[in-house]
């Protein structure tokens, strides 16, 4: 055994006693039926169990709880109707994931589930149109379901279709549940689904915060694993997020780490906070304070980066500031229930995988520097049209 291989052995050694380490093991290891079962990375079961949840007249003890939280996070529980008993969860209508259909009230819930998996074609038009001309004189509701409530890539499915997370599911049965006394089993698969969902869709922030601490103290060890099992470079270097740190510390941009995750790396500035103020408390969609985020869409091979507002909680003054800077870059609010509304988007940067690691965050950081500039001009363009 040479020298290297040793030390290598014993870092090993003291990862594999590190209390924060075995903590992550335990949880890891914990025993979860969505897991046992091989779900939690297949659609078709996530729907499966949102339509049990989302039917009133279900044996799981929410009644209609679940399905009022889930369109209060499209801004829309009004639309639900006070009287829902006839209500009816039909699956793969048409190939559409979720209906959600009230005959006598004359209501319709449409959810198009793509936790695993991308849209394909005209599908999000196709279904509203059959579903205007099947329903015809129905309320309707559209919701476009993703793991970070992304909107659909179409400009023109973006009026109907809202988005919502993931994140605003469990957030939708945490609302369901309270003051509830369920049935024991109907509470463990609720938490066993809620901790399933955490661990491979959403991302769970003890585990994430665990990481960041293991990290910091094995860098050297975890790094040679890293390179030779070929994990994702984006993910595992964290150029983007460290991108963004920099420029914070230089008080460039403001950007804090707890409204990032695998997905998305968000930061604002100092001119969004100017023309889309915060709210006084930490209620937007995000749980903060700011309404607008630059996000930086982060996936296996490139890198976009958008502008989002979010109109939760937000003030009529607020609401206002986003329609005037909506109408100066021509994309003016084609629904007036939205919730998440992308203002500004930015092509994507595609980055070779084959680089060499050095090469690689090179070409990372000149293809966000040249973002930064686009920024900058987008930012100049809206002060001086603006004020």
């Amino acid at each position: 055994m040479n020298g290297c291989e040793k030390k290598l052995r014993e870092e090993i050694c003291r990862l594999e006693t590190d209390a924060n380490f075995i903590e992550l093991v335990e949880k890891c290891h914990t025993l979860n039926l969505f897991e046992i079962l091989g779900t939690t990375t297949t659609e078709i079961r996530h729907s499966n169990f949102l339509a049990w949840l989302l039917d009133p007249n279900g044996n799981h003890g929410l009644q209609d709880r679940f399905l009022r939280a889930f369109a209060a996070k499209l801004g829309q529980e009004d639309a639900v109707p006070k009287d829902i008993s006839d209500c009816v969860v039909r699956r793969e209508w048409q190939h559409i994931d979720l209906l959600v259909i009230c005959e006598t009230e004359k209501y319709l819930l449409c959810i198009e589930n793509k936790v695993f998996s991308h849209e394909h074609g005209n599908q999000l038009q196709r279904y509203r149109d059959l579903l205007a001309n099947e329903y015809h004189g129905y309320s309707m509701s559209f919701a476009f379901l993703t793991p970070d409530g992304i909107s659909p890539e179409k400009e023109n499915d973006q009026g109907d279709w809202q988005p919502v997370s993931y994140t605003d599911v469990l957030d939708a049965i945490r609302s369901a549940r309270e003051t509830l006394v369920l049935s024991p089993e109907v509470n463990l698969l609720l938490d066993h689904y809620t901790e399933a969902v955490m661990k491979h869709i959403t991302g769970d922030k003890n585990i994430e915060n665990l990481c960041r601490e293991i990290y910091t103290k094995h860098k050297d060890v975890l790094d040679i694993i890293f390179e030779n099992c070929k994990a994702s470079r984006i993910a595992a270097c964290g150029i983007i997020d460290d991108w963004c740190q920099r420029k914070c510390e230089n008080n460039e941009l403001i950007y804090d780490p707890q409204f990032s995750n695998n997905t998305y790396t968000r930061f604002t500035t100092q001119t969004i906070r100017k023309l889309l103020p915060p709210l006084a408390e930490p209620v937007s969609g995000w749980k903060s304070n700011d309404i607008a985020f630059y996000e930086i869409v982060k996936r296996e091979n490139y890198f976009k980066i958008t502008l989002t507002v979010c109109s939760d909680n937000v003030t009529a003054k607020q609401r206002e500031a986003c329609a005037e800077i909506s109408k100066y870059l021509n994309r003016p609010d084609k629904k007036q229930n939205w919730r998440w509304k992308r203002i500004w988007n930015r092509n994507r940067h595609t980055i070779s995988p084959d680089l060499q690691e050095d090469e690689y965050r090179l070409e990372v950081e000149k293809s966000l520097d040249t973002e930064w500039s686009a920024i900058q001009k987008f930012e100049a363009s809206l002060i001086n049209n603006l004020q």
